[in-house]
């Protein structure tokens, strides 16, 4: 049980006094943190009252919380060149309570996406003109054939076409 200090006063994450004797805030689900609980409050032993436990709020975009105990969210890491998070904290789209609870993981870059930097930026597309492999920290050039014979095709992915003058020509319709 929760106890205040020499002064009377219930330490952050508790509330409530009844005879001096603080009383915990409560749990709140994976992915939310308590608001507007415990704090430095005095409590006199005539008031027989608790404080108000405040509730219970999602954590920010960007932070998680594992755990239902008390406290506040966790930022979520950074992930390394060619790779992004993924399931944290809302980031990169996933904005569902679960990935409020996790602080996620590190996945490559899917092929036609990179990115640069140790940061929690997501993926981006490669400009048109350009491709890249899984977890890709740059993007290539896609290469004009040196004939009519010849396709670089990993462009093909993208929607890019070759001009007309570098498409092999159609089979005879039989």
């Amino acid at each position: 049980k929760p106890q205040e200090d020499s002064q009377g006063l219930c330490a952050a994450g508790v509330t409530g006094c009844v005879n001096y004797t603080c009383t915990d805030c409560g749990a709140c689900p994976k992915g939310h943190y308590r608001t507007g609980c415990g704090g430095l409050q005095f409590h006199d032993d005539s008031s027989n009252t608790r404080d108000a436990v405040g509730s219970c709020a999602q954590c920010a975009v960007g932070y998680y919380k594992e755990d239902i105990k008390t406290g506040e969210c966790t930022v979520c890491g950074n992930c390394g060149d060619g790779e992004r998070r993924t399931a944290c904290g809302g980031i990169n789209g996933d904005d569902s309570d679960p990935a409020r609870a996790s602080a996620g993981q590190c996945t490559a870059c899917d092929k036609g996406k990179y990115k640069a930097g140790d940061n929690t930026e997501d993926c981006s597309f490669c400009p048109a003109g350009k491709y890249s492999g899984e977890g890709a920290t740059v993007c290539t050039n896609c290469t004009m054939p040196s004939d009519a014979d010849e396709f670089d095709l990993k462009c093909v992915d993208r929607s890019l076409r070759a001009p007309e003058a570098y498409l092999p020509p159609l089979p005879p319709l039989s």
